[in-house]
């Protein structure tokens, strides 16, 4: 029987404190992870989960944990259209930080949370990204940042390297310098990763990389040369700010990208920026990218070199390109220049803290359907979710929203244990439909509060250019980071 990987990249932070130095650090909480699979197939999954210690020690297997393996005929069952929310706050596996390898007979999707420890009783710190299921040897990453002073405090980087590979690999992360940070030295510098070994995750914190200058920011380039690799970002801003997302493989790359939703000054808070890189080749000139937000735009203001980066931010660019309290949907094109583009999401002054990010949609995509790994609507910790889907295409897209109950989560509240069909949803030319179910109603009252699980969304039509991003958050309005968000898995035709 074939086995099919899904790869979940860093398990990291496991009952482990990150310590930075007070000058340099950005957190110094105890963070731990939790990772959830879901079988998207029609088949009964079984497979094993695989434990491994990150590079700094030593790279080899990590014990103790009880979640290794499922299937059904096992305690931990995964049945054809079933989620497993695998904690490691609650597991046995040894404390310490690493990467899980995950293998099944059938496709799997999965999303880790990344989440301040039970117990911890400072203010939350969370982020969220998916589970690489295929890997590059090249990825690339538009915003790094080394001990750079913002508004909401110190602001540093993590980009974490997995090797996917069935060999010892060397990797060489690229750093280039913003063109707009004159003040950066160097303005490009390389960390070289050798002897990283199958399955294992390397963890750069920039924090501590003391060849660079404070304030330095810019872009990345990780290369492996012809090996497979996975890459994941976390980017911590302030003291509880965490914003994660996956890096960019080499064929994600295009030049028009969506913006299923950008917010400019919002009366709550919420602002979000863009950050692009230029994989172009060459200089993209002054006026080469556009920002088209439908009632306005914006040009890139300075020439952009290649693997440089660039951002539109309405908290710090000019006051009359970006309206007051205006939210929708937006797309960012370059024209015939391939770029990337994620969207960082800051809710600014008041006592949270949230902070998000989500890569943008590549205008390139098909999608025979998207994907939530988890889905929730006010659970009685305060947990819900909010989840976006984008039409890329000039005409409507009708599609079914089929909503998987989880079966193991669903046993403490057997009432909820009820899956849901919505028929026929139409997601207009250009616009987005939106499943919110932070909300009493969240467009969908039939639903009970605290119902978990997967959701599928699936063009009627066989396939279709849509994809989305969903918002993990809490309801509890405490101080902290309360935000995780990560892209809806596509599954191509």
């Amino acid at each position: 029987m074939k086995i099919q990987k899904s790869i979940i990249l860093a398990t990291v932070f496991l009952l482990l404190t990150i310590s930075f130095t007070a000058s340099a650090g950005s957190t110094t909480k105890n963070l731990v992870t939790n990772f959830t699979l879901v079988n998207t197939s029609s088949l009964d999954a079984s497979g094993n989960i695989e434990y491994f210690t990150d590079y700094a020690s030593g790279g080899s297997a990590w014990t103790g944990s009880g979640f290794t393996e499922f299937g059904p005929d096992l305690p931990l069952q995964l049945p054809a259209g079933g989620q497993l929310v695998v904690r490691q706050y609650s597991d046995t596996l040894t404390p310490g930080r690493g990467s899980v390898v995950v293998a099944s007979n059938v496709p799997l999707a999965s999303v880790v949370q990344e989440r301040l420890a039970p117990g911890d009783n400072n203010p939350p710190t969370s982020g969220a990204y998916l589970g690489i299921q295929e890997g590059s040897s090249i990825y690339y990453v538009p915003l790094v940042q080394v001990r750079a002073n913002t508004s909401t405090g110190l602001a540093n980087t993590q980009i974490m390297v997995q090797n996917l590979s069935i060999m010892d690999i060397d990797v060489d992360i690229n750093l280039v310098a913003s063109p707009s940070c004159s003040s950066c030295a160097p303005q490009n510098y390389t960390k070289h990763i050798t002897g990283l070994k199958p399955g294992i995750t390397y963890f750069y914190d920039l924090a501590d990389e003391q060849a660079l200058s404070n304030g330095w920011n810019g872009s990345a380039v990780i290369d492996a040369g012809s090996n497979i690799i996975g890459v994941v970002v976390n980017s911590f801003n302030g003291e509880h700010g965490l914003r994660t997302f996956n890096a960019f493989r080499s064929a994600d790359v295009g030049p028009k990208w969506g913006i299923p939703l950008l917010a400019s000054k919002l009366s709550n808070g919420l602002n979000t920026s863009i950050a692009i890189q230029n994989l172009s080749g060459g200089t993209i000139p002054v006026g080469g990218i556009t920002l088209d937000c439908t009632e306005f735009e914006m040009t890139n203001n300075i020439a952009i070199p290649q693997f440089g980066s660039f951002s539109f931010n309405p908290l710090v660019d000019s006051p009359e390109n970006f309206p007051d309290n205006w939210q929708g949907a937006c797309s960012v094109d370059a024209g015939e220049n391939d770029i990337v583009a994620f969207v960082i999401m800051r809710r600014v002054g008041g006592i949270n803290g949230d902070q998000a990010a989500y890569e943008a949609i590549n205008y390139n995509t098909l999608a025979s359907k998207v994907i939530v790994p988890l889905a929730a609507k006010r659970l009685p910790n305060g947990f819900a979710t909010s989840i976006v889907v984008q039409n890329l295409s000039d005409s409507d897209v009708i599609v079914d929203a089929l909503w998987k109950v989880s079966p193991t989560e669903c046993l403490a509240a057997p009432a909820n244990c009820i899956d849901y069909d919505q028929n026929d949803l139409v997601i207009p030319a250009n616009g987005n439909i939106t499943f919110n179910l932070r909300m009493a109603d969240g467009g969908f009252p039939n639903m009970a509060n605290g119902w978990q699980g997967s959701l599928q969304i699936i063009p009627t039509g066989g396939s279709a250019p849509i994809a989305g991003y969903t918002v993990l958050s809490n309801l509890v309005n405490t101080p902290g980071d309360n935000y995780r968000a990560h892209d809806l898995l596509i599954v191509a035709p």
